[in-house]
């Protein structure tokens, strides 16, 4: 999956019973909600609908919702309450005979919408970046047989990575996996997502990005140890999610020697 871009060529759809025509932009946001899980309506807004109110964003997105082919859930964050969109069934029937992949398995729920959400925020990042490839998103790679039968992904989809990135760098084009934690786990979790890593061939490292600077050192000395163990390089960069997001210019990524990986 390349970066995203929009198709001209997806043909525009009837729903004959419900007499309402689904264009070529709601195709294209379903087959968007597929590939990230779950989208709130302000990243539906600033991709699908720039400049546009959004009363008028709410409006096509509800005639989408009373097709049964999304849904809509509010998410709290602090006082604030916010639109978040997941794909149906019915939906997923609908765009797979236009989707570039073959999609048999079922996509993958979303167990945190607000983490799959800032993973979203997160790709947006990495996309606007001229040395990535692609970005495939952890529910392409589970539902998608495309890709089980290759052995270039066969790592990312073995160890459940929140994404897959190819960047093409001074030493060639790397296959990297993407992790993002907004909430700290047990030292036990981490260590063992760590080891993880370093054990299975075919990753060529690791980005990733902590909601906070708590996550990040714990993170940073568990990778330490891990290598230290390994008695080799340090295979995970670390960011903060503000950096990666807010950012203007590089991403910049730091491991725990203090190596930095930039993605320009």
């Amino acid at each position: 999956m390349a970066k995203f871009h929009r198709q001209n060529s997806i043909r525009k759809v009837r729903e004959s019973s419900e007499n309402t025509v689904l264009c070529t932009r709601d195709l294209q946001i379903l087959s968007l909600i597929f590939e990230n899980k779950v989208m709130s309506r302000k990243q539906i807004g600033d991709i699908f609908f720039p400049n546009v109110s959004k009363d008028t964003v709410n409006r096509r997105l509800r005639k989408i919702t009373n097709l049964g082919l999304i849904t809509r859930k509010p998410i709290e964050l602090g006082i604030n309450i916010f639109r978040s969109y997941s794909l149906t069934p019915k939906g997923l029937a609908k765009i797979k005979p236009l989707l570039p992949y073959d999609v048999q398995g079922v996509q993958v729920a979303s167990e945190c919408p607000l983490h799959d959400i800032a993973l979203n925020d997160i790709r947006q990042a990495f996309e606007a970046k001229t040395t990535v490839q692609s970005y495939y998103t952890e529910n392409v790679l589970q539902a998608c047989d495309d890709f089980k039968s290759d052995e270039q992904f066969e790592p990312f989809i073995a160890l459940n990575s929140d994404a897959m990135v190819e960047v093409d760098s001074k030493v060639g084009l790397l296959n990297l996996a993407i992790e993002f934690d907004m909430i700290h786990k047990s030292k036990d979790r981490y260590r063992q997502k760590v080891n993880a890593y370093y054990v299975k061939h075919g990753i060529d490292g690791v980005l990733y990005v902590c909601a906070s600077k708590h996550i990040l050192n714990r993170l940073l000395k568990i990778d330490k140890t891990v290598a230290d163990n390994y008695r080799c390089g340090h295979k995970l960069y670390f960011a903060l999610l503000e950096n990666i997001t807010g950012a203007m210019g590089e991403l910049t990524f730091t491991n725990a020697r203090r190596g930095i990986f930039n993605v320009s």
